[in-house]
């Protein structure tokens, strides 16, 4: 119950060799074409400067995709029961010169991968050089996240726009599926002092960054970045405003979608989103999108958290795109202007997506997504429209930004219009300062049922100037703020 949803790993199993590969189906507008095939329970992908994808395997080959043929570079040791194995990958910014690669595995322990003890979670480097991985090059930057269970391992890299590396890592999922919301016992997210159920920011060689949240406080991790967090397999920053969007797996009642920020604390296991009424503590931070498992709202049961956009997609520029594994389908939603939560509902981008577990934007512009069933990487891109000209001749022109087609003069008359979208206005980008995008307190958010709710406001480059005071924001108001 976790990482690849609500299925045994029985179920699971079954299902991927049951499964034919096919493919998903896009909205109208857009194409579904497959990347990279035959591949053996794919769990993430990342992307090199030249292009070339990489692809990490469940079992612990880590893969290169050159023209849509998958060849092996190097095989993690790890362990692959329940949800463990070879779960994420980043690439460092510069990898043109230095060749790194970072990984996150479950390595076994001495005796093996029957037991808990000694298993654990890591997140490690790899060095490519001359298109070739040597296993020696293997080198651990963070270890002992634990794996009680085998299920809840989290697993999602990112590097932000400070050049820093961020990591999920699940609870375990110790305490899980007791009842409903409300009633986990899970004894890690809520505990500073263990990694488990939180996302951790350390600097590319694996050292703890100086302005980390809770860098100098007695008993806590100073890797935790922010904590209360059941399963946050996959996530994905915002090129425009520099948020983290958090996808966390949700129990038996609600997946969740969580704007993450310095020190917060996320409220898992007393709460699964917002429930049970009540539940939250002062100072904690409230998803900015929920969806229950069942109903007429359910979007399926277990959340992948996505990515965003860029500049030309369709019409669909700069919006965010999630999946859902066990609902088959990726979706799409429009950031509000703030970029501080989701407006409207999001709508279904692509059907049947064979079990989406990872989804991440090209350098080509075109969103690449993992379907964990079909053992393929699928590529979604917008159609390119031909414009008739008067000579007869065919001149092939993109979906320009805010979803019109390009048209000349009248021959373009006839065109389907149903790609076009009203223009928004998208806000300025951050300015980076010169040592990274600092750390900063999040101006507009409001106390409101205990918890803290994000209304429209964007971060500002100011340091976060101790997590247990009390701030004012611009109004001169105070509000708030978490005390772990």
């Amino acid at each position: 119950m976790g990482m690849y949803g609500k299925l045994t790993t029985i179920a699971l199993t079954a299902l991927l060799i049951g499964s034919t590969a096919h493919g998903g189906t896009p909205i109208a507008g857009y194409t579904d074409t497959a990347a990279a095939t035959g591949l053996s329970t794919p769990t993430a992908i990342a992307f090199l400067p030249d292009g070339r994808m990489l692809v990490a395997q469940k079992g612990g080959a880590l893969r290169i995709v050159v023209g849509g043929v998958a060849s092996t570079l190097v095989t993690i040791p790890v362990c692959s029961g329940s949800e463990m194995g070879l779960l994420g990958i980043a690439v460092d910014p510069a990898f043109a010169s230095n060749g790194f690669i970072y990984l996150y595995r479950t390595k076994p322990a001495p005796g093996g991968c029957g037991s808990s003890s000694g298993r654990f979670n890591q997140v490690v480097r790899v060095t490519m050089v001359a298109n070739a991985i040597d296993i020696g090059s293997l080198s651990e930057l963070l270890t002992g996240i634990q794996t009680d269970n085998g299920n809840h391992d989290g697993g999602v890299l990112r590097i932000g726009p400070d050049d820093k590396l961020y990591v999920g890592a699940g609870d375990t999922g110790l305490g899980d599926n007791v009842g409903g919301p409300g009633t986990s016992t899970n004894p890690y997210a809520q505990d500073l002092g263990q990694l488990e159920g939180k996302i951790l920011r350390l600097e590319l060689d694996g050292s703890i960054p100086a302005d980390n949240p809770f860098v100098g406080q007695v008993g806590a991790r100073e890797e935790v970045f922010a904590y209360g967090f059941r399963n946050p397999f996959r996530m994905g920053f915002d090129p425009i405003s520099g948020n983290l969007w958090v996808g966390d797996v949700g129990d038996l009642t609600i997946e969740e979608i969580a704007i993450v920020d310095a020190g917060e604390n996320h409220s898992w296991p007393y709460c699964e989103g917002t429930l049970p009424g009540g539940c939250a503590q002062p100072g904690d931070v409230a998803p900015i999108f929920t969806y229950p498992h069942s109903g007429g709202s359910s979007l399926g049961a277990s959340i992948t958290g996505g990515g965003f956009a860029g500049a030309s997609f369709g019409g669909r520029e700069n919006d965010y795109f999630f999946g859902d594994y066990t609902g088959n389908a990726i979706y799409h939603a429009e950031p509000s202007g703030a970029r501080d939560h989701i407006s409207g509902t999001p709508t279904t981008f692509v059907s049947d997506a064979g079990g989406p577990v990872d989804i991440v934007f090209g350098p080509d512009g075109a969103l690449y997504y993992v379907a964990i069933f079909d053992g393929e990487v699928r590529r979604v891109a917008p159609i390119v429209a031909a414009d008739r000209r008067t000579t007869g001749r065919r001149r092939r022109l993109p979906l320009l930004q805010g979803g019109a087609r390009a048209r000349r003069g009248q021959a373009a008359q006839g065109h389907d219009d149903r790609a076009r979208r009203r223009a928004r206005p998208r806000p300025a980008r951050l300015r980076r300062h010169p040592g990274g995008l600092d750390l900063q307190s999040r101006l507009g958010e409001r106390q409101h049922r205990g918890r803290v709710e994000r209304a429209p406001g964007r971060l500002r480059g100011e340091a976060r100037q101790g997590l247990a005071q009390v701030r004012e924001d611009q109004s001169g108001d105070q509000r708030p703020v978490r005390k772990p």
